[in-house]
């Protein structure tokens, strides 16, 4: 039973595509934001970025506001994504 759990989460490991999300809590200070796939309403907790300039866009994006991402998993660690340009 485990390693079936290990393998669906293995290949969970990146949203794989480019999706639209919505901005559920803004970046705070600490370059955490959370963001929602609305055709699934799944909520990821992103707290990598690609890169810097990524980061600062996404730092002006308030709650409600639609970006263009794609989302892969930061190592084994829960529910938390790094962002790369969608």
């Amino acid at each position: 039973m485990w390693f079936v759990a290990h393998v669906r989460m293995q290949e969970r490991q990146t949203t794989d595509r480019s999706s639209s999300y919505e901005i559920l809590q803004p970046m705070n200070d600490h370059g955490a934001m959370c963001v929602v796939d609305r055709s699934t309403d799944e909520v990821f907790h992103v707290v990598e970025y690609d890169d810097r300039r990524l980061r600062r866009q996404l730092a002006v994006f308030a709650v409600g506001d639609s970006v263009l991402l794609t989302l892969d998993r930061v190592g084994g660690r829960g529910n938390v994504w790094e962002a790369t340009r969608g």
